[in-house]
């Protein structure tokens, strides 16, 4: 299963690179024509798809450094689904708003429906492969075929979960590359710029990624600091630049920056990026008695770490 997903992840990542080129082909000119999204959207995908490829492969080889890595992809996954669930009645209403409005029952219906229809992929699915991971059977069944500790093993899965986050954000500033727009303390920083803040950016992360794995303190500091700067400044640049200024920069065609547009505000970035680092920050509290054993040489090298 997880292949097929990553299999799809990529046909997505093809789809968004095919879609404005049959656009341009067609004299479209407005409607997802900027090669240079679409080529970000294509790397995005393709780096999804290769991990859930790669982590798809070690399952069926029934690999030990597999479980933990498929639990960390399915926490991601249905932490980013159930905010999206949250988030469509609201989309729903600015969609419509942007039209003739249909009857309350009618619009009630539809939001049922697409609540129906986007659980699956975005909440049971995850929840899903959370169940079948977390099984005994499963763990007794990877040791028995691989009977040495994998390097998932060297520290605790919340941990693992943290740095293997991080390192995958270093590999998700690849994409943003093309059209960097970063929101640095009240404005929008692209070109050279901020590219180099991006590069920059990935370079930390994975230096913290590795600290985090070894159970450094510098790694959890690190990881406190950085995530704080960088919610304060998406929260503040957001505070006094629209969405729509961000989407032109990263090069959204003019009708879908008009749609999202109505559908966005400042003011609500703002406040969901404040609400996502402190609930980020709460989970490096969370974590922080696993750094604590290890500053205090409780967790003796290369012995098991506890999930």
């Amino acid at each position: 299963m997880a292949v097929a997903i990553g299999a799809g992840w990529a046909l997505l990542g093809l789809a968004s690179l095919l879609l404005p080129l049959a656009a341009r082909a067609l004299g479209a000119a407005s409607v997802g024509t900027d090669l240079g999204s679409a080529l970000a959207g294509l790397v995005t995908h393709l780096l999804v798809g290769a991990a859930f490829v790669w982590v798809g492969v070690g399952s069926l080889r029934r690999r030990r450094w597999a479980r933990p890595l498929m639990l960390t992809l399915a926490w991601a996954w249905l932490v980013g689904g159930a905010l999206t669930l949250a988030l469509l009645p609201a989309l729903v209403d600015g969609v419509l708003g942007a039209s003739t409005p249909p009857s309350p029952g009618a619009t009630a219906a539809i939001k049922l429906s697409l609540l129906a229809l986007a659980s699956l992929p975005a909440v049971l699915l995850p929840a899903a492969f959370i169940w079948v991971y977390r099984d005994r059977d499963v763990i007794r069944t990877c040791e028995r075929h691989d009977p040495t500790l994998s390097w998932t093993e060297r520290c605790p899965t919340s941990v693992l979960g943290w740095s293997v986050g991080l390192g995958a954000s270093a590999a998700l500033v690849l994409p943003a590359l093309v059209r960097p727009a970063v929101p640095l303390f009240g404005r929008l920083v692209g070109g050279w710029a901020g590219a180099a803040l991006l590069l920059a950016a990935a370079a930390a992360l994975l230096l913290l990624a590795r600290a985090c794995f070894r159970l450094s303190p510098v790694g959890w500091w690190g990881s406190l600091v950085a995530l704080v700067a960088l919610g304060a400044s998406t929260t503040i640049t957001f505070l006094r630049v629209e969405p729509t200024e961000a989407l032109r920069r990263l090069g959204y065609p003019a009708d879908q920056v008009e749609l999202l547009g109505g559908l966005l505000d400042g003011r609500s970035v703002a406040g969901a990026s404040a609400v996502l680092t402190a609930a980020t920050v709460l989970y490096l509290v969370a974590i922080r008695r696993h750094f604590r054993r290890a500053e205090d040489g409780a967790a003796a090298p290369g012995a098991r770490a506890r999930p």
